[in-house]
């Protein structure tokens, strides 16, 4: 297996969310940084490095290069969900949240009470509307599913 550069690598990634990315391309991650004057000695096979610079032409066509977003994003996609429960979640968000067990169906929980219900096909702004708009009835009837583990935010818009 090819090694990856990641590169784009925002002021608030952790070395965990590193070690997540690596581990869901198979890769074992090299610690350190890793900056524009790299040899192929440095290209062992089945490695992911982290580079906190500019990308070379050299690495681009040495390595696999990709966007820390798109590493993120790719990790997030994989976590499963959780089983559905009732009643409150666990914390402020975006849920998967259904009144028919519907997957692609999501809803905002504010702390007390459950938003109008959205999809990934809505617009940024009909989401924003919808998640504005308390949920008649409220929590009866509203179903819910998370992700089984922590997914990464770091460089996402909180």
């Amino acid at each position: 297996m090819k090694s990856i550069v990641v590169y784009d690598i925002p002021s608030d990634a952790r070395w965990t969310d590193l070690q997540k990315i690596a581990e869901h391309f198979g890769l074992k991650p090299v610690p350190g940084v890793f900056g524009p004057r790299i040899s192929l000695m440095a290209n062992q096979n089945g490695h992911l490095y982290y580079l906190y610079g500019k990308l070379t032409k050299f690495m681009k066509e040495s390595f696999d290069c990709r966007t820390f977003k798109s590493c993120a994003e790719a990790y997030n996609r994989s976590i499963p969900l959780t089983d559905w429960a009732s009643g409150a979640p666990p914390c402020v968000g975006e849920w998967v949240a259904s009144v028919a067990f519907e997957n692609k169906t999501k809803r905002w929980w504010d702390g007390n009470s459950w938003s109008n219900a959205y999809s990934d096909e809505y617009s940024d702004e009909q989401k924003q509307m919808a998640r504005r708009v308390k949920r008649a009835g409220n929590e009866v009837g509203v179903m819910w599913r998370g992700l089984s583990s922590q997914p990464i935010t770091a460089g996402f818009a909180k």
